[in-house]
């Protein structure tokens, strides 16, 4: 803590990397840049309205324009941006989470945020920096209750969901999904984490269980 250039925080929560190969990383005191030329850190905190910056626990949510950053404000329950040019941040919407995840579309004109670790996910849709859709879905109103622990956007019309209860396919621009939550006919559950492999397959993490394919 005495040193200046290490980094503020150390529950990291969330890594990015800038076009410029810069990392920036999220944690309970904000968000810090790494230099690899002189393994050192600069940290940045949140402005306030009153003019001061606060240290608070931030995640990083990805980058919009080289130069803009997205994160969730946790303690504000708000999306903020970063300009790493300038070191300012600045309001764009609110959303009542603690985790969340980004997906922008080529060229990046819609931005979509899925949140996690909530009955439900909340999906806000962006333009131009303007919140123009919210929903919350399987939240067991108008979808099974699930609890939704990562999300993948892979493109406009696919979105995969891990969940309590498995493997959710989601379609955002209908709704339309199906569940995908056994193997052998045994319970695939509490999945974790997804990410897309080769030859149009996925890699499954769980919390008990180990690792599936899709």
């Amino acid at each position: 803590p005495q040193v200046r250039s290490s980094i503020a925080g150390n529950f990291i929560n969330s890594i990015r990397e800038d076009s410029s190969n810069n990392i920036w990383i999220g944690n309970e005191n904000g968000i810090d840049r790494y230099h690899r030329t002189t393994n050192s850190f600069t940290h940045f905190g949140v402005d306030r309205d009153n003019g001061t910056k606060e240290n608070t626990y931030c995640v990083l949510l990805g980058f919009i324009t080289p130069t803009d950053l997205w994160f969730l404000d946790t303690k504000t329950k708000a999306v903020r941006s970063l300009n790493i040019a300038t070191g300012a941040t600045s309001f764009i919407s609110g959303l009542n989470a603690t985790h969340a995840f980004l997906y922008k579309t080529n060229p990046g004109q819609t931005v979509h945020i899925w949140s996690t670790y909530d009955k439900g996910t909340i999906h806000q849709v962006y333009k131009e920096k303007k919140l123009i859709k919210e929903e919350t879905l399987f939240n067991g109103k108008n979808m099974p209750e699930f609890e939704v622990i990562h999300v993948m956007q892979q493109d406009d019309s696919t979105v995969w969901l891990s969940a309590n209860k498995g493997l959710v396919k989601l379609d955002p621009s209908t709704n339309n999904y199906k569940v995908f939550n056994s193997w052998r006919d045994q319970t695939v559950r509490e999945l974790r984490y997804v990410v897309i492999g080769d030859h149009s397959q996925l890699w499954v993490g769980t919390g008990p269980d180990g690792i599936y394919t899709f």
